[in-house]
């Protein structure tokens, strides 16, 4: 009898254990398994483990819809995506992207491929919408956008900047060269200062744990998130000066701080959901989705904006090849065929504004030289073009540049000579714009003594 009662109890101790190490090993992890790790756990080791993945494959599904009164507009966009970060100074994308978007009964369809080497990149559009209301105005300008369809185009900001200087006549200022890395690929230092601000911060919470699931072959954790909207408000004070200190002149107003408080209240909880892989704490899948109702913001107003955010992520540090693609027209090239009659008019009209800015200058130091001959009896004597012409002319303005003579306007010495002086500015029409005491006159060839002409 008492070997009939031990058996049993042997068997359920031993199920115990069993049914325990299930547990403790989360071979069966029910929600409510004590040994289950935290959401915020999971969630902060997620985020440091996804810093150290180097390569992995995305898709994204975006979908956006305004409805304001009568007026819809609808955009959706879906691409695939491969990212290669084993050199952090030179990632490396590819992919392709579809995007239809509408408005009153009309729809439009663009599809390409991209492809993103450091700050080099490479585009082909596959298909081009038909675009019957802007038809006119490309074909005013010479422009062919059909150009683009099926033909890689190369981007890189060294091509860019040499284009834009020697076509536009104007150098790229330093801020213009740093915006161009950022879209061309570069880490925006607005970017990255960001990330420093927002590490360890919680700029969102976990509002529920949701039932185990399964994407691909892989076991995941589920959980509903919502962005830490108070966190983010007690933020805004630092956003807004880094905001300032990377715009010079942007002003920090307490209104803005309240704007987005008001946002918040009036918006609602911005609700995502993410799965993380239960063994490698990977992101797999977020999904995202809102409604605003606008008529919270403004009384007399109806309607509302639902976004719509599916993102994928798969292939973890598998490898891949992401090269440049082959056929490739630089960008500059195709600059000069796609738009080389509406370039060709605006670089004129450029280098004729340029021209008159030069004639203006001279007829302006034609009139300081005569009121300082009026007043001293003599004109300023000098063996180059001076610096200022006295109280006439504090400054003596230079040439804007790009033409055959930058710098200084050109001066033939008249030291000695106070009756006579003789300048000119080289014009881009090839001509020479003179000025000297006899007045004014329009060369083909420069002045070669103090007669001027």
């Amino acid at each position: 009898m008492k070997k009939i009662i031990t058996i049993p109890l042997l068997i359920i101790i031993l199920a115990g254990i069993g049914f325990f190490g299930l547990l403790f090993t989360q071979t069966y992890d029910p929600l409510w398994n004590p040994f289950r790790p935290e959401p915020e756990e999971i969630i902060d080791a997620m985020t440091e483990k996804m810093k150290e993945v180097k390569t992995y494959s995305s898709s994204i599904v975006f979908n956006f819809e305004t409805k304001e009164n009568e007026s819809i507009f609808q955009m959706g966009v879906e691409g695939g995506y491969q990212t290669d970060r084993t050199q952090s100074q030179n990632v490396k994308t590819q992919g392709e992207f579809n995007l239809v978007f509408g408005t009153e009964g009309m729809e439009f369809k663009l599809a390409g491929e991209t492809v993103t080497i450091g700050s080099t990149s490479y585009f082909k559009l596959t298909t081009i919408p038909v675009l019957p209301f802007l038809g006119p105005y490309f074909q005013m300008m010479d422009i062919d956008i059909y150009q683009l369809k099926n033909q890689w185009i190369k981007i890189d900001p060294e091509s860019l900047k040499t284009w834009y200087e020697e076509t536009l006549g104007e150098e790229l200022t330093p801020e213009m060269e740093a915006k161009l890395e950022e879209l061309l690929g570069g880490q925006s230092e607005t970017t990255r200062k960001i990330e420093e601000l927002l590490e360890n911060k919680k700029i969102y919470i976990v509002q529920k744990e949701l039932p185990d699931e399964t994407v691909g072959k892989t076991k995941v954790y589920h959980y509903q998130i919502a962005l830490n909207k108070e966190e983010i408000i007690g933020l805004m004070p630092e956003l807004l000066e880094l905001t300032r200190q990377l715009n010079e002149g942007t002003q920090i107003h307490l209104e803005e701080i309240e704007e987005m408080e008001e946002f918040f209240e009036k918006a609602g909880d911005f609700i995502a959901e993410v799965w993380i892989g239960k063994k490698d704490r990977l992101l797999y899948k977020l999904d995202f989705e809102k409604e605003i109702d606008l008529s919270k913001f403004e009384e007399a107003e109806e309607g509302r904006i639902v976004m719509k955010l599916t993102v994928n992520l798969s292939e973890f540090d598998e490898p891949f090849q992401i090269k440049p693609p082959s056929d490739v027209k630089p960008v500059e090239e195709f600059l000069e065929s796609f738009m080389g009659g509406y370039l060709e008019s605006m670089v004129k009209a450029r280098r004729q504004a340029r021209d008159a800015r030069r004639k203006a200058d001279l007829g302006q130091i034609l009139t300081a030289m005569e009121m300082t001959y009026i007043d001293y009896g003599g004109y300023v004597q000098s063996e180059q073009m001076p610096g200022s012409l006295g109280d006439y002319m504090p400054e003596v303005p230079r040439d804007p540049g790009e033409g055959p003579c930058p710098g200084s306007y050109q001066w033939i010495s008249n030291v000695g000579y106070p009756e006579q002086f003789c300048a000119w500015a080289c014009l881009e029409s090839g001509r020479y714009y003179a000025i000297s005491e006899k007045g004014v006159k329009e060369l083909y060839f420069p002045p070669t003594n103090l007669d001027c002409w």
